[in-house]
C-alpha cells in the first residue's frame, strides 16, 4: 500500500517518525513504519533519536444542530473551512472546539463542545475501526454531536475566543479579511453563542490576536492590525473591564500586517505584541515587537502609566508568511520565543538578547523547507522540552512537523543574509487532502499536543492524535529492577513487572510511553519502593487509574533518607491516579524539564483522602521548570495535596513559570471539609514569575484551607504570578471557615502579582486566616494589584468569616487594592481591621472602589470589628471612591507624623453605596491622629456615630478638608447627621476646612476647634447643626472682647479670634450693601484679615456662602466700619439674615457673628 493510500484509511493508523536527533545542519533522511500489528510490535531506535508515534484519529461526525434558517443556508450553501479555535464554552472544565468557515454570503462558526468523559480515558483502542477513546468500557468520540452552527456576515478567516467582556463567560470574535467590521459572539456558560453583534472598526481587518498583553490578569486583551486612512496600525484592547469596552492605545506600523502574536517575550511579567508584517517604504518584512509595561494606576494620579510605549523593530529580506510562539531552543531562557516562516525556505527564531545591539538574537531552525507551506503552528508533540513546528502544505497535502532545536547559527543582523544554511528537515505526515490550518488541543491523557487539521475538501475537522510507543504493565507490587533494559519488555526478572522496572524501560525506550496497573489487589494496591525509584528522564504516563481500583499507592515509608517519591527531570509526563506518601523528601519533584500534568492524586494523605500521611518535605516541588499542570480543570483533574510536613506545592527558580496549579485541594481532606494541612505554606512561590494558581476557567478554582499561609510569593524575581477564582480559608462550599494559620496570601519583597480580577469567576474567597487575608510586605512588594475579591465574607458576601485583618500592606509600595471600575471592587469586611497600610516605605499605595464594612451589595452592614482603614505612619497614599461604612472603630483611620499628604477622595464614609442611607461607623468617620498635611476631598462622611472629621494632636498640621457633606446625604435633601462634623484638638494647627464643605444636620457642632490655631473655616455651607455652626472652644459661643478693656489678647482656640460686627446690612438695586467693622487688634490677630459672609439659616449659621472682603489694618485706623457691596443673588431678599466670620492672616478664623437682617433702603 503505498503511503497516500495509507493516510486516507478511516481505520486507527499508527506512524512511527523516527526523528533523528543532534545539532547543525545536516540533512537527516526519516523513515516512516507502518507496523502491521500495532498494538504488539515496537520499533527498536536509537535513544538518542527522539520519537513520535502519531494516529490518524479520523474526521469528527458532520451532524448540525441550528435554527431550522441556519441549518437550510449551511446545507444549501458550498462552505470552506477557514479557521480553528478553541475554548471551554460550556465550562464544564473541558476545551471545545470552534470552527470557521466561509461561503459566498458570509459564513458559519461551528462549535464541537467536548465530551465529557475525554480525559477519562483509560486507554485508547487500537484496532481497526477503532476510532475512539476507550473509558470505562464505553467508546467516546472527543467532541460531542451535534455540532452547534452559528450564523455569521462575513467569513471569519479570524478567530479567537476570550472573555472579552469580563462577565466570566467565554466569548468568541470573527473577522475577515477586507472587513471594516469584528463579530462578536458573546457566550453564556453553557455552550451556546448570542447572534454575532457588529463591532466598528476605523479601518478595515487585516490580523487579529487575543491573550494577555501588559500586565497579566487572566481577561485576555485583543488586538488588531488594521489600514485606515492615516496608515497601518495595532488597536489595543486592554482593558481589565473586558477588551470590548476599551480602546487603549493605537500603535503605529510600517506597513500591512500578516499575523500577529502575544506573549512575554522577555524576563519581565508582562505580555508583549509581536506583528510581523511588509514594510510599505522598503517592500522588506518587518518585525514589530511592543513591549509590555504597566497600566494600572499604582498610585492616586488618575491615568498614570508606570512607563511609556517602548517598540522595537527588525526588517529580514524576504517575505515572511506566518508566526508562532513557544519555546524553541534549549539555551535556558524562560522566556517565550518567535518562530518565523519565510517564503525563500527557512524557519527563524527569534529570541530575546539585550546582549546584542538590537537586544534580539536570531537562529535558523530549519533553512531547507520545501516550497508550498502557509501557517506555522506551535505544539509538543514529541516530548523533547522544547516545542515542536507544525507546518501545513497545501500543495502536496502534508502536515510538516519540524521538531527538535538549533543553537547552531546565530545571525545578529539578519538583514545582511542573503541565504541561509541548510537546517534541520522536517518530517511529514500525509493527509486526504491540503491542509488550510492546524490547532493544538489535549484530546487524550497523556501531556503531548493532539492536532485539530482542516482540509479543504470537507467541513468535517480531522482529528490527529499523539499515542504512547510503548505500554508497560506493573502487575507486581515489588521492587525489583528491569533485568534486559535493551529487549523493550518490563520483566524484573521473574516474568513481572514493577514499577521500578517499568520506569527504568520507560527511560530507555525514546519517546512518550504508558505506564498501566494491573496489580492482583482487590483494593488499592499499596508499592513500597526500598530505595530511591529512578528519576524518569523520558516522557511518559503513569496513570494509577487503569488499576480496577482507579489509584495506586506509593508509600515510601521504606524508601531511606531524603528520598523523593517520584522525580521527573524529562518533561511531558503525567502522574495520575497515585496516592503518594511517607517520602522523606518530595512527594512528586519536578526539575528542569517542563510541560508535565500532574492531576487526580491523593499525596500526603492516606488512600481515602481523609488523614495525614506526609511527605517530610513538600508535596510537589517544581524546581525551575516551566509549563506544568497541577491538577487541572477537567473533572477529577485536581489533586488532594495535604498533610505534607513542609508545604503542599513549592515552585522554585526563575525558570520555573508559567506554571499552573488548578482544581486542586491543599491542606483539606478529599471533601473539602476537614483540616489535613500542609505544616507550612500550601503553595509557596519562591522567586518564580509568572505563574497562575487557580484562573477564570470553569474548574480552575483550588480549595487553599487549613494551611500555615495559605499562599506565600516571596522575591524580587517572583513577579507577575496570578492568583485568580480560588477560596483561600474556607471549606468547599466556601461558606464556613477552614482557615489558614497565618496568612491567606502573603506577598513578600516579590512585585507584580495579580489577587483576584476585574472578572467574576478570578474573585479569591480569602477568608477565615487566623492572620491576615492579604499580606504585603517588604520595600519590593511594587505594583500589586488586588483586586475583585471577598475578603472577611463568605462567597455570598452576605456572610462574616473573619481574618484578623482583611488587607495589611507593610512598607510597600505602589500597590492597588481595588480600581476604578464596579467588577475590580474587593469587598473587604467582617475582618480586624479592613486594610491597615504600615510604614514610611508603604507610599503611593491606592484603595479605590471597594466595600469596606459592608456586604457585597454595599447595602446592609458587615462590618470590621476595627477600623475600615488605617494608615500607620505611611505617606502619600490615595483612599478614593470606597465605601467605608459599617465599621466597629473609625471609617479611616490615619496615625503618625510620617503618615502625611495622604488623599481620601470622593469616598462614601458611614452611608450605603447610594449615599442615601446611614450605615454608621461606631466611632468616627474620618481620624486623622498626629498626621500632617492629607487631604479630605469630595467625600459624603454621614451618619457616623461620633465625629465626621476628627483633626487630632500637635503634629496633625496643614490638612485640607474640602468639598464634602459632612452630616448630609449625597443628594444633599437628607440628614444624615453625626454627633459633631468636624472637630480639631489637642493642639492641632494649620488646618484648612474648606473650601466648599456641605456641614448639616450634625447633633453637636458643625466645626469645634477645642484647640490649636491657624486653623482656616472657609467657604462652607454650614448649617442646621444642633450645636455652632462654628465653635472656638469649649464654652460654646464666645463673645468678642471689649476693645477698651482687655485689646483683644486672647489664648485659646485659634486665639478666640474676634468675629465681625455687622452694622447694617440693605438690599437696594440689586445690590447688598454691608457696614461691618472688626474688633481684633494687631498684637492678637496679624492683618489683614479675610471677612467671609453669608447667608443664615435659622439658627445662625452661615449656609449659603456670599463673598468676602479684606480688612486691612488702615480700615480699622480709619473709623473701623468699612462698607462693601455684593450682588444680591436670586436667592437673597429683604427680611433674610446674614453672617460672617473672619480669618487673620495666620489663618485662625472665628465663630459666625450674630446674625443681622437684610434690610430695604
Amino acid at each position: 500500500m503505498d503511503i497516500s493510500g495509507f493516510a486516507r484509511l478511516a481505520s486507527v493508523v499508527g506512524l512511527w517518525l523516527a526523528l533523528c536527533g543532534g545539532q547543525g545542519f545536516t540533512a537527516h533522511s526519516h523513515k516512516l513504519i507502518a507496523p502491521s500489528n500495532l498494538a504488539r510490535e515496537r520499533v527498536p531506535l536509537s535513544s538518542a533519536s527522539p520519537t513520535v508515534y502519531l494516529r490518524n484519529g479520523g474526521r469528527l461526525p458532520t451532524a448540525y444542530a441550528g435554527s431550522p434558517t441556519v441549518l437550510e443556508a449551511w446545507h444549501h450553501r458550498r462552505v470552506i473551512p477557514l479557521s480553528l479555535a478553541s475554548g471551554d464554552l460550556d465550562e464544564d472544565g473541558l476545551a471545545d472546539l470552534i470552527v470557521g468557515y466561509g461561503e459566498s454570503h458570509g459564513g458559519f462558526l461551528a462549535v464541537y463542545r467536548a465530551h465529557p468523559h475525554l480525559l477519562a480515558a483509560r486507554g485508547v483502542d487500537l484496532s481497526p475501526g477503532g476510532d475512539h477513546l476507550r473509558s470505562t468500557g464505553r467508546d467516546v468520540q472527543p467532541f460531542r454531536t451535534p455540532a452547534r452552527l452559528v450564523e455569521l456576515p462575513e467569513a471569519p478567516q479570524w478567530l479567537v475566543t476570550g472573555d472579552f467582556d469580563a462577565d466570566g463567560h467565554l466569548d468568541v470574535i470573527a473577522a475577515a479579511t477586507g472587513d471594516e467590521h469584528l463579530y462578536w459572539l458573546s457566550g453564556d456558560g453553557t455552550g451556546r453563542l448570542a447572534s454575532p453583534r457588529p463591532w466598528t472598526l476605523p479601518g478595515t481587518v487585516e490580523a487579529l490576536a487575543a491573550g494577555d498583553i501588559n500586565r497579566r490578569d487572566g481577561i485576555p486583551d485583543l488586538v488588531v492590525g488594521i489600514e485606515s486612512l492615516d496608515g497601518w496600525e495595532a488597536l489595543i484592547f486592554p482593558s481589565s473591564e473586558g477588551a470590548s469596552h476599551n480602546l487603549s492605545e493605537t500603535v503605529r506600523l510600517p506597513g500591512p500586517s500578516v499575523a500577529m502574536t502575544i506573549a512575554r517575550l522577555d524576563d519581565d511579567e508582562f505580555g508583549d505584541l509581536a506583528v510581523v508584517g511588509r514594510d510599505e517604504d522598503s517592500g522588506e518584512s518587518y518585525l514589530v515587537i511592543v513591549h509590555g509595561r504597566e497600566q494600572q494606576r499604582l498610585s492616586g494620579e488618575a491615568g498614570a502609566l508606570a512607563s511609556p510605549i517602548v517598540i522595537d523593530r527588525l526588517s529580514f529580506p524576504f517575505t515572511l508568511m506566518s508566526m508562532a510562539t513557544g519555546h524553541f531552543l534549549d539555551d535556558g531562557s524562560a522566556s517565550s520565543q518567535l518562530a518565523l516562516l519565510a517564503d525563500e525556505g527557512s524557519v527563524l527564531i527569534v529570541s530575546r538578547d539585550e546582549s546584542r545591539p538590537q537586544g534580539w538574537r536570531t537562529d535558523i531552525l530549519a533553512g531547507d523547507i520545501p516550497s508550498g507551506m502557509t501557517r506555522l503552528v506551535a505544539a509538543s508533540i514529541s516530548g523533547l522540552p522544547t516545542d515542536d513546528l507544525v507546518l501545513t502544505d497545501e500543495r502536496h497535502q502534508q502536515l510538516h512537523l519540524l521538531i527538535g532545536s538549533t543553537v547552531a547559527w546565530e545571525g545578529g543582523d539578519v538583514s545582511r543574509v542573503s541565504s541561509f544554511p541548510r537546517g534541520r528537515a522536517p518530517t511529514f505526515f500525509p493527509l486526504a487532502a491540503p491542509p488550510v490550518t492546524a490547532l493544538p488541543m489535549r484530546l487524550n491523557a497523556d501531556a503531548l499536543s493532539d492536532l485539530v487539521v482542516l482540509t479543504d475538501d470537507a467541513p468535517a475537522p480531522t482529528i490527529v492524535l499523539t499515542q504512547p510507543v510503548a505500554t508497560f504493565t506493573v502487575d507486581s507490587m515489588g521492587d525489583g529492577s528491569d533485568v534486559n533494559l535493551n529487549d523493550g519488555l518490563c520483566d524484573d526478572g521473574t516474568g513481572h513487572c514493577t514499577l521500578r522496572a517499568a520506569i527504568e524501560q520507560a527511560n530507555a525506550n525514546p519517546g512518550p510511553d504508558l505506564i498501566a496497573f494491573a496489580l492482583p489487589e482487590a483494593g488499592i494496591p499499596t508499592i513500597r519502593p526500598h530505595r530511591a525509584l529512578p528519576p524518569i528522564t523520558d516522557p511518559v504516563t503513569i496513570d494509577g487509574t487503569t488499576q480496577p481500583a482507579g489509584r495506586v499507592e506509593l508509600d515510601g515509608s521504606a524508601a531511606g533518607a531524603a528520598v523523593d517519591g517520584l522525580r521527573i527531570v524529562a518533561g511531558r509526563s503525567v502522574i495520575r491516579g497515585l496516592v503518594v506518601h511517607h517520602f522523606d523528601d518530595d512527594g512528586i519533584e519536578l526539575a528542569s524539564g517542563g510541560g508535565n500534568i500532574i492531576e487526580g492524586n491523593f499525596i500526603g494523605v492516606d488512600a481515602s483522602g481523609t488523614k495525614a500521611s506526609g511527605n517530610s518535605f513538600t508535596g510537589i516541588h517544581v524546581i525551575d521548570s516551566a509549563n506544568n499542570m497541577v491538577g487541572g480543570t477537567a473533572p477529577d483533574a485536581g489533586n488532594v495535596i495535604s498533610g505534607n510536613r513542609f508545604r503542599g506545592i513549592e515552585l522554585a527558580g526563575p525558570n520555573a513559570r508559567n506554571n499552573r496549579i488548578q482544581g486542586n485541594l491543599i491542606g483539606t481532606d478529599a471533601t473539602g471539609t476537614s483540616v489535613v494541612g500542609n505544616l507550612f505554606a500550601g503553595v509557596f512561590v519562591n522567586g518564580a514569575p509568572g505563574n497562575i494558581i487557580g484562573g477564570t476557567t470553569a474548574g480552575a478554582r483550588n480549595l487553599i484551607s487549613g494551611n500555615w499561609d495559605g499562599v506565600r510569593v516571596v522575591g524580587a524575581r517572583a513577579t507577575g504570578n496570578l492568583i485568580q477564582g480560588n477560596l483561600i480559608g474556607t471549606a468547599i462550599r466556601g461558606h464556613r471557615v477552614l482557615g489558614n494559620a497565618g496568612d491567606g496570601v502573603c506577598i513578600a519583597d516579590a512585585p507584580g502579582s495579580m489577587i483576584g480580577g476585574a472578572s467574576p469567576r478570578a474573585r479569591n474567597i480569602i477568608a477565615g486566616n487566623n492572620a491576615r487575608g492579604v499580606f504585603i510586605t517588604g520595600r519590593r512588594a511594587q505594583g500589586n494589584v488586588i483586586q475583585g475579591n471577598f475578603i472577611g465574607t463568605d462567597r455570598t458576601g452576605t456572610r462574616t468569616l473573619p481574618n484578623a485583618t482583611g488587607v495589611l500592606i507593610n512598607e510597600s509600595s505602589q500597590n492597588v487594592v481595588g480600581g476604578d471600575q464596579p467588577e475590580a471592587r474587593n469587598v473587604i469586611s467582617g475582618n480586624g481591621d479592613g486594610i491597615r497600610i504600615i510604614g514610611p516605605g508603604a507610599t503611593q499605595n491606592l484603595i479605590e472602589g471597594n466595600f469596606i464594612g459592608t456586604d457585597a451589595t454595599g447595602r446592609s452592614v458587615l462590618g470590621n470589628s476595627q477600623d475600615g482603614v488605617i494608615i500607620d505612619r505611611a505617606p502619600g497614599n490615595t483612599i478614593r471612591q470606597n465605601v467605608i461604612s459599617g465599621n466597629n472603630a473609625r471609617g479611616v483611620f490615619l496615625f503618625g507624623r510620617e503618615a502625611a499628604n495622604n488623599l481620601i477622595e470622593e469616598n462614601l464614609i458611614g452611608t450605603d453605596v447610594t449615599g442615601t442611607i446611614g450605615l454608621s461607623n461606631l466611632f468616627h468617620g474620618v481620624f486623622i491622629n498626629n498626621a500632617p498635611r492629607n487631604v479630605v476631598h469630595k467625600n459624603v462622611i454621614s451618619s457616623n456615630n461620633l465625629i465626621g472629621v476628627l483633626i487630632y494632636g500637635p503634629q496633625a498640621n496643614w490638612n485640607r478638608v474640602g468639598e464634602n457633606l459632612i452630616g448630609i446625604d449625597a443628594t444633599q435633601s437628607e440628614a444624615m447627621g453625626n454627633a459633631v462634623g468636624i472637630f480639631i484638638a489637642e493642639s492641632a494647627s494649620h488646618n484648612v476646612i474648606g473650601a466648599a464643605n456641605v456641614i448639616a444636620f450634625n447633633s453637636g457642632d458643625g466645626v469645634f476647634i477645642e484647640s490649636g490655631t491657624g486653623n482656616t473655616v472657609t467657604s462652607n455651607s454650614i448649617f442646621a447643626n444642633a450645636g455652632l455652626g462654628i465653635n472656638l472652644g469649649a464654652d460654646r459661643a464666645t463673645p468678642n472682647d471689649d476693645m477698651a478693656g482687655r485689646e483683644d489678647a486672647d489664648a485659646g482656640a485659634n486665639n478666640l479670634q474676634n468675629f465681625p460686627v455687622l452694622h447694617e446690612i440693605v438690599a437696594e438695586n440689586d445690590l447688598l450693601r454691608i457696614a461691618y467693622s472688626i474688633t481684633s487688634t494687631p498684637k492678637n490677630s496679624h492683618y489683614p484679615i479675610k471677612v467671609e459672609f453669608f447667608k443664615a439659616d435659622p439658627s445662625g449659621q452661615g449656609q449659603q456662602y456670599l463673598g468676602a472682603d479684606i480688612y486691612t489694618s488702615a480700615d480699622r485706623m480709619d473709623g473701623g466700619i468699612k462698607r462693601v457691596s455684593f450682588r444680591l443673588g436670586s436667592a437673597m431678599r429683604t427680611g433674610d439674615w446674614i453672617v460672617a466670620t473672619a480669618t487673620d492672616r495666620d489663618g485662625n478664623t472665628s465663630e459666625f457673628c450674630p446674625p443681622v437682617k437684610v434690610q430695604s433702603p
